[in-house]
């Protein structure tokens, strides 16, 4: 639905879901923190960015006490902040969680050459590069890009 631009349609069911999920898992669980993640995508679809924002925040929370903080999907959730925060012009904000998601990815990742590390390293410093060019940064920026 989400995808079809029910967005409306879409939030009622992820709302059912939710409460089912509360209801069997517990508040905490990370299957709860998965629908509030899929919730937030849609509000940040509509240009809903505070609904969005609170909506992914609360998934990191949970996130954290469920699965820890060193963990890739913890760096997706926290990446989709960054997103969030872009989108609201505050890019200083967005830059500092991408160098958190940066070296999360790193430790988590390993400086392996294997094609999924690369890729998911060269992702965030590419939007990096994008942060710090309207920053006035356009050394760091160029870096940035190079090391993507």
């Amino acid at each position: 639905l989400r995808k079809q631009g029910k967005y409306e349609d879409s939030l009622a069911l992820y709302r059912q879901s939710l409460e089912m999920k509360k209801k069997i898992f517990g508040e905490e669980h990370a299957q709860v923190a998965d629908t509030l993640h899929n919730m937030a995508g849609t509000l940040f679809d509509q240009g809903r960015l505070e609904d969005s924002l609170v909506l992914f925040r609360q998934t990191l929370e949970i996130l954290k006490k469920s699965i820890g903080e060193e963990h890739l999907v913890v760096a997706e959730t926290l990446n989709n902040i960054a997103t969030v925060l872009q989108h609201q012009g505050k890019l200083e904000d967005a830059l500092t969680l991408h160098q958190r998601i940066l070296e999360m990815k790193k430790k988590l990742l390993g400086a392996g050459e294997q094609q999924h590390q690369s890729v998911a390293i060269a992702k965030t410093l590419n939007s990096m590069g994008f942060l710090l060019l309207p920053q006035g940064k356009a050394e760091d920026s160029l870096t940035a890009y190079r090391q993507s």
